[in-house]
């Protein structure tokens, strides 16, 4: 019987092995660290668009029914909005209370004191608005029967004739950390500030206002600069 050939690898062999092996990992290293990169690069942008289009939604979508004296601009790095809550014509108007038809409530919710503030119509010849503080909301009925919403005011007022509904807010450039935000609060600085967009370029980031309306500038960090505009109606 013929004894078996038993051949193992050669050092050329072992070579060309180890260098075709190294370079499919590498050719396959450097597809992986490209893809994680574009990633990377893709999640960035998202992030930074995200951050931009948060803050245009809550403009066109809570700011939308604003008009020019909702919204101040008191410094570059803070904005104060009296975002809408609702509008309505009162049933009665009598001492402190406003009667309201819960048929022509038009809002997104119920007043609510120590969070909203009333602005009356009480002169539609002048537009002369007054601002009231609300004090109670509860449920009444008008002069004809129809249930109604009973807002009691801290004074007595005249003659109303519509009662427009708004929360004081304010939105704050603020530092936290490393980075720059932009923060949302109640306007009276009794609630501290709560993220809401970020982390942003404080060098081109913050609020202007002038003739033609207000300015929202947003830079993300890194990212491309987002203005927004609001064309507020005239006083």
């Amino acid at each position: 019987m013929r004894p078996v050939s038993r051949r193992g690898w050669t050092v050329v062999e072992l070579l060309v092995v180890v260098t075709v092996s190294a370079v499919l990992a590498a050719l396959v290293s450097g597809v992986v660290i490209a893809s994680a990169r574009v990633a990377a690069r893709q999640a960035s942008s998202l992030e930074h668009d995200r951050t931009g289009l948060t803050v245009a939604a809550w403009w066109h979508v809570d700011l939308r029914d604003s008009e020019s004296g909702d919204v101040a601009v008191p410094a570059a790095d803070r904005l104060v909005a009296h975002h809408p809550v609702g509008a309505a014509v009162p049933c009665l108007a009598s001492g402190a209370d406003i009667l309201i038809a819960r048929a022509d409530w038009r809002g997104g919710r119920d007043p609510e004191p120590a969070r909203d503030e009333l602005w009356l119509l009480t002169d539609v010849t002048t537009s002369a608005w007054d601002e009231a503080s609300l004090v109670a909301v509860a449920s009444g009925r008008c002069p004809g029967g129809e249930p109604a919403l009973r807002l009691t005011l801290a004074l007595p007022v005249a003659a109303v004739q519509l009662v427009r509904v708004v929360e004081p807010l304010q939105m704050r450039l603020y530092r936290s950390g490393n980075g720059w935000w932009l923060g949302l609060a109640p306007a009276d600085g009794a609630t501290p500030v709560q993220p809401f967009a970020g982390p942003i370029a404080v060098a081109v980031s913050g609020f202007a206002r002038d003739t033609s309306g207000v300015h929202v500038f947003v830079q993300p960090a890194a990212g491309r600069l987002f203005e927004l505009h609001a064309p507020l109606p005239s006083p």
